[in-house]
């Protein structure tokens, strides 16, 4: 079990403390189902296993927040406990989750820009038989841009004279809704 310390944005303060004091979210903390999972796993269209569970969670008025967290004993969970020992604490982060009603669902662990894969590789060689996998599911690769063939264009289906006709007519209403929105004055510098 560790605890996770954040700040929570300002407009957000009094939302989160409210969701916090709520019987619903003292329930779900006791029940153990405030979950919190790797980074898009959440989102995923197939069940993915959690890797955390949110067990207590206090938000002050300033905004300062403590969460305490524990992994769970999912593959998940391991590669989670692994990086939270093995990484800087500027390498991952935890985002509160939240439904469309605002209440709390848990904690998301996701790793930052900072972290590279042979970083990823060590924070996770202690632990598991091929970091390197992991680390290929956890960082995306670079993708390099396909080179299409180049394809011959078709001629324009506009021709400029139609354009320039479009463009003419533009013109001139323009101008009719100018003149007829202008105001007689009721005299003239004739």
């Amino acid at each position: 079990m560790f605890t996770h310390r954040f700040n929570i944005p300002r407009p957000a303060i009094e939302s989160t403390r409210r969701a916090v004091q709520s019987a619903r979210f003292r329930e779900s903390l006791r029940l153990r189902e405030t979950l919190g999972y790797i980074a898009g796993d959440r989102d995923a269209l197939t069940d993915s296993p959690p890797a955390l569970v949110l067990t207590g969670l206090e938000v002050d008025s300033n905004g300062a927040a403590v969460a305490s967290l524990q992994t769970l004993a999912t593959t998940e969970g391991r590669i989670v406990r692994a990086l939270v020992v093995g990484l800087e604490p500027g390498d991952y982060r935890f985002t509160l989750a939240r439904n469309e009603h605002g209440e709390i669902l848990g904690f998301d662990f996701a790793l930052t820009d900072l972290v590279t894969r042979p970083i990823l590789r060590r924070a996770l060689a202690h632990n598991f038989d091929d970091p390197a996998d992991i680390a290929d599911v956890l960082i995306d690769a670079p993708r390099q841009p396909v080179e299409l063939p180049e394809r011959p264009r078709k001629p324009a289906m506009i021709s400029e004279s139609v354009i320039h006709r479009a463009r003419e007519i533009e013109r001139q209403q323009a101008q009719e809704q100018a003149r007829r929105n202008a105001k007689p004055l009721g005299f003239t510098f004739d």
